[in-house]
């Protein structure tokens, strides 16, 4: 065994083929036509003091805690917990504010904060719990010993989770059943976007343990079994953990976006990892989640991992799909129309995305000019465009 190796993100650009064919210019349709919503008010910068004041403010992450763990029946034997478990919930959401569990524990340590949790408390558990509490906060033996237990359960804490924030968005307005805005330009707030993203583990150690080249003295590592090299971007090399999640927010609100639904995603082969799914399908499993609990009239965006094969099973459920077109699809043969009046024909293809007459120029080029769309209808699950004639 050698020096630990460690793993730095690595660009590698990738040439992209030109095309054979010229895309004709946009026409003036339905699409051009439509305006989007003007941008809201910028989001202000939110300082630590006051996240943490809003995060002991939510009163789901209370109930989330009590669902997920059960408090222990009197009489039961064993040492009782120092801390219950809805302030790990919070020292556990409160790292994405301080950014590791450390330092989340060392602001746990001073009086202010640990006041600042202990309001919370006070809010939605009562006096009694809150004067019950320790005089500062958990510390990181008291999140050791807590981990596994909340590993143990972490899928039952995914759930409640999941139920809690839909919930939630269902309470602000978000979410309505009935279809707000037009199908170019649905209402955002039935906007639900989703992203595939790679989380870098605590540590980029790969080997739990390496010999000192110097020394020669064995020296131990944290390793994340889970962890492996992704691809972010489509060619950047990161090593971490691919997590996708689904998220909505209100058109004008700042700081008003809320996190629906999240999972993991398969990131190594499926000889090591046989039970885990690649993103394109956890993605789509995650969303079918959100329309069980959340049914309506709502519009799906995610980027090129989802293909026509995972688009269609969606669109039938009722979702309106938004992805961009993946790169290097030839253009396919739709249709050929032939007018006997006038006896010229016409060819339409599929290519980036729209509806187009192919040309053929006397120089032999090929171009493909985009039809314009008068109108748009969802149909029985189908997106139906009415091309103007």
């Amino acid at each position: 065994m050698g020096t630990p190796k460690r793993r730095p993100a690595v660009s590698r650009p990738r040439a992209k083929k030109k095309p054979d064919y010229v895309m004709g210019p946009t026409p003036k349709d339905v699409f051009s036509f439509s305006r989007p919503e003007p941008p809201g008010p910028a989001a202000r910068p939110l300082p630590a003091l006051e996240r943490l004041e809003l995060l002991v403010a939510n009163p789901d992450l209370y109930d989330v805690a009590d669902k997920v763990y059960p408090g222990r029946a009197p009489g039961t034997p064993g040492r009782r917990p120092a801390y219950s478990p809805f302030v790990y919930l919070i020292l556990l959401a409160s790292i994405s504010i301080f950014d590791t569990a450390e330092m989340a524990c060392a602001n746990f340590q001073h009086e202010h904060m640990w006041k600042i949790v202990r309001e919370g408390v006070r809010q939605h558990r009562g006096d009694a719990a809150a004067d019950g509490l320790p005089e500062t906060g958990p510390q990181r033996h008291h999140w050791h010993d807590f981990r596994p237990k909340m590993l143990d359960a972490l899928q039952d804490l995914r759930e409640a989770s999941r139920d809690a924030w839909i919930n939630q968005a269902l309470a602000q307005g978000m979410l309505a059943r009935k279809r707000r805005g037009t199908l170019v330009r649905p209402h955002r707030s039935q906007v639900i976007t989703g992203d595939g993203t790679v989380v870098r583990p605590a540590s980029d150690q790969t080997e739990e343990v390496t010999i000192d080249e110097r020394t020669g003295v064995p020296r131990r590592h944290r390793v994340d079994p889970d962890a492996t090299i992704q691809l972010e971007g489509g060619d950047r090399e990161i090593y971490g953990n691919k997590l996708v999640s689904f998220s909505v927010r209100d058109e004008c609100s700042p700081h008003s976006r809320i996190i629906l639904n999240t999972d993991t995603a398969r990131h190594q082969s499926k000889e090591l990892d046989p039970d885990r799914q690649e993103e394109a399908r956890v993605a789509v499993r995650l969303a079918m989640e959100i329309r069980t609990r959340a049914p309506g009239n709502h519009t799906l965006v995610y980027d090129k991992a989802w293909r026509g094969m995972h688009r269609s099973q969606l669109i039938r459920a009722g979702f309106l799909v938004f992805t961009r077109q993946y790169d290097g699809l030839k253009p396919q043969p739709l249709k050929k129309y032939h007018y006997e009046a006038t006896g010229c024909t016409h060819d339409v293809y599929a290519a980036e995305g729209r509806a187009c007459e192919r040309l053929i120029t006397v120089e032999g080029k090929t171009i493909y000019t985009p039809i314009p769309v008068r109108e748009i209808e969802y149909r029985n699950g189908e997106i139906a465009a009415f091309i103007m004639s």
